[in-house]
């Protein structure tokens, strides 16, 4: 029987025995102290810790000696494995499939419900119009013409009709919503910018994920595949534990490693992504994009303000039904204003055969109103959401900013000097999220603390100064001309 190769393993047997080494030694352990408890090869521990710590979100240091040792300080909690994590994906994906199906649906309503019962009350508004202006033609006492003069007939008139069924028009054709000085511009369907004023654009960093790997294996192929962690807060604005966990899953990912210098700085190695044959030739400076803020909607703002009128009109006129309906049971002679309710009834009662107090106070009354607030109360609830997205969004920005003047000179840092450069790198209260970043990555790094002049304090990250100075002199000392590709000896489809 061949012997098996030691390269030849299940990662998962393997890395169910390190996680119990890992018990067993209080979570924290170096590679050689797992190789001496489960007797596994030493690359099957040096392969398998990343994805161990991946997924217990492990962290590291460095010891005197210069050794790199694992820690858990959370204790070993799968994020992939187990009954918690196995509901948490399945009730994401419930979730996610259901507000599909109930998204598409609701939609469709909205647009049915919008559009449909604005021409509804606009047809009942001509219909009573009409049904005055006959009724005073035709004749009566001066009194019956007086009365309905002073009422919705006169209240209303034709201007005020004729602009209501022109505006919807208007509206309905585009017209008022291409219309403008420059050159015409591809119109936007009346649904699509009715769902964007309910349920906004979507996340505008829904391809953040491929966004920030891109800019770190730029920024790692321009400083010769080293990294320290400090650095990849930089790029990413995430704060130490974060930050830690996002690298272990790059490490995992692109074949990284953690390494020490000789000097016992811990830095992270992709030798892989320099296998390329489009290496800059100069190093990269510390660059990401930054995340977009979430906007309200895609619309011009005319576009909105016609849809607001919209349901407002809706509201309105669901409102007056509902009052007439329910609130005046009896309507007293003279009122003019109940005069469109009395033609709607007359029209259910006379057309469709319905009892029109039973049906005018859900049909004309509650539906209309009911949506129309939940029309307007959707996009609300969404801006406070989003308002919350916004503001970690801002904190991300400007985390990526603080970290990076700190890595410029981070003997000398004041914090009063460092200021958004864009609004959305500004958090509400900045100031005070600036003092408090910048003690915890005081904390984080063990930076010393001086009293400046002005009466605030100045930072001194000495222990920052020397593994930047340090990481230098390691990426000064690599020479890339041994990870060039060389010529090519061999060519499948020669």
């Amino acid at each position: 029987m061949a012997e098996k190769k030691v390269y030849d393993f299940k990662v998962e047997t393997v890395k169910n025995k390190i996680v119990g080494a890992l018990k067993k030694r209080q979570f924290e352990s170096t590679v050689t102290d797992l190789v001496a408890a489960t007797g596994l090869p030493t690359l099957q521990v040096q392969e398998t810790i990343k994805a161990v710590a991946d997924e217990y979100s492990g962290h590291m240091k460095v010891t005197d000696s210069g050794e790199i040792l694992y820690y858990f300080p959370a204790g070993l909690h799968s994020r992939l494995h187990g009954f918690r994590p196995t509901m948490k994906r399945f009730l994401r994906r419930l979730g996610s499939t259901t507000a599909k199906v109930l998204s598409l649906l609701f939609k469709i309503w909205i647009m049915v419900m919008l559009i449909g019962y604005f021409v509804l009350f606009v047809a009942l508004l001509v219909v009573a119009v009409l049904a005055s202006i006959a009724t005073s033609v035709a004749g009566g006492s001066s009194d019956n013409r007086r009365s309905r003069s002073d009422g919705l007939g006169g209240f209303m008139g034709f201007y005020f009709t004729t602009r209501v069924i022109q505006l919807f028009i208007e509206l309905w054709l585009y017209s008022s919503l291409t219309r403008g000085d420059g050159p015409r511009r591809q119109r936007r369907p009346l649904h699509r910018s009715v769902f964007s004023y309910v349920f906004g654009e979507g996340d505008p960093n829904r391809d953040w994920e491929d966004t920030e790997k891109k800019a770190v294996i730029r920024y790692l192929q321009g400083n010769k595949g080293a990294i320290t962690l400090e650095e990849f807060m930089t790029l990413t604005g995430l704060p130490p534990d974060d930050a830690q966990h996002r690298i272990n899953r790059y490490l995992l990912e692109f074949g990284g490693e953690p390494s020490v210098t000789q000097e016992g700085t811990l830095y992270y190695r992709f030798v892989d992504l320099l296998k390329t044959r489009d290496l800059p030739s100069e190093p990269a400076i510390r660059s990401a994009p930054k995340r977009r803020l979430f906007a309200f909607s895609g619309n011009k703002p005319g576009t909105n303000r016609w849809i607001t009128f919209f349901n407002s009109f809706n509201l309105l006129f669901g409102g007056y039904f509902l009052y007439y309906s329910l609130a005046v049971p009896v309507i007293q002679k003279g009122d003019g204003f109940a005069y469109l309710y009395l033609v709607a009834a007359t029209l259910c009662s006379r057309f469709l055969g319905l009892n029109p107090h039973a049906v005018l106070p859900i049909a004309l009354g509650v539906i209309p109103v009911a949506f129309s607030l939940l029309f307007f109360l959707i996009p609300l609830l969404r801006r406070g959401r989003e308002k919350a997205h916004n503001e970690a969004i801002k904190k991300g920005n400007f985390l990526r900013r603080l970290y990076d003047r700190v890595l410029q000179n981070p003997l000398l840092v004041d914090p009063s000097k460092i200021e958004p450069g864009a609004d959305d790198e500004a958090p509400t209260g900045w100031e005070g999220f600036r003092e408090r970043s910048v003690k915890d990555f005081a904390a984080f790094k063990g930076a010393d603390v001086d009293k400046a002049e002005s009466g605030g304090y100045v930072y001194r990250f000495g222990e920052l100064d020397r593994e930047q100075r340090d990481l230098s002199r390691l990426r000064n000392s690599i020479d890339l001309s041994s990870f060039n590709l060389g010529k090519t000896i061999y060519d499948s489809g020669e």
